[in-house]
């Protein structure tokens, strides 16, 4: 019996339904016995899907194994009463030697960028004085120019007139 290509299609984009399956990671990391072994041996031998999944387990296995396990030590905010009485510096000092002792990874271009921007701002702030002084400068009504006048004494001889008006009533 011929089956229809629609069928073909979905079956072959369908997972391994075996139990060798479900065994493959654990046949890669070498954790089961020589008779389930053969068998999953077997079966990769005769399943190209499962063929496929276990080359593609293989090759993440591998990308994985380049990478190096950091030694994980405890942070810095959460120090242990008990280290901080062994160590005879005060909490203050232990801190900042962790703190120091940390190592940041930032991106070189930011790095420049973060060290132009603070040497820049640095700079403005040191030529430029957030409050200007005044200084004092000559009163407006002092730069009028201003008009001399003197006074000259001379002495005056006053005459007074005195008349006498008579009324012509007589």
């Amino acid at each position: 019996m011929k089956m229809p290509r629609k069928l073909l299609e979905w079956r072959a984009k369908r997972p391994c339904a075996s139990a060798h399956h479900r065994q493959l990671s654990a046949y890669l990391d070498g954790e089961i016995d020589g008779d389930a072994r053969a068998c999953v041996e077997q079966h990769l031998a005769a399943c190209s899907p499962c063929r496929a999944e276990y080359e593609q387990l293989r090759f993440a296995s591998r990308a994985l194994s380049h990478f190096i396990v950091p030694n994980v030590r405890q942070p810095v905010w959460q120090i242990e009463p008990a280290f901080l009485q062994r160590q005879s510096a005060p909490p203050l000092a232990l801190w900042l030697k962790r703190f120091c002792a940390m190592k940041i990874a930032v991106p070189a271009p930011v790095f420049v960028a973060g060290s132009l921007a603070a040497i820049t701002v640095a700079a403005l702030l040191l030529t430029h004085p957030f409050v200007q002084t005044q200084t004092p400068a000559a009163s407006p009504v002092a730069s009028v120019p201003t008009i001399e006048t003197k006074i000259i004494e001379v002495p005056v001889e006053r005459e007074v007139v005195r008349e006498r008006i008579r009324c012509s009533e007589e």
